[in-house]
């Protein structure tokens, strides 16, 4: 069954702004302040922990997004940003490259038919 392979590879930037609208749509906004670390991990499985040193304030607070949410913020950046994405059936996964992020989107196209009498699933 043929299938359809997408990557797509967000910065530092872009992976920030995708948590900063995660969490505000879920009414649990990042303190503002500055970043002051970032980092993606692939161990176990890819999550991205953030530093933020609180404006106004002399702390950091540390924020760390499991799988689940940060697959959910980009697949929201890339609806938001008219990045077209697969259907809904799609396998999504993530990867860690270097200080990026990447969002793998599979998508199986069903059967293959060879001919009128003979189908391969």
């Amino acid at each position: 069954m043929p299938s359809e392979v997408r990557t797509i590879t967000f910065k530092q930037a872009e992976v920030v702004s995708a948590l900063i609208d995660y969490r505000a749509r879920k009414g649990q906004p990042l303190p503002k302040g500055k970043l002051f670390r970032f980092s993606a991990e692939a161990n176990p499985g890819v999550h991205v922990a953030l530093a933020i040193a609180v404006e106004g304030e002399d702390r950091l607070e540390t924020f760390d997004f499991p799988p689940e949410q940060l697959g959910a913020s980009l697949v929201m950046f890339c609806m938001k940003n008219k990045i077209p994405l697969p259907s809904r059936d799609a396998t999504k996964g993530l990867q860690v490259a270097g200080d990026c992020v990447a969002l793998v989107v599979k998508l199986n196209t069903g059967t293959v038919i060879l001919s009128d009498h003979i189908k391969i699933e």
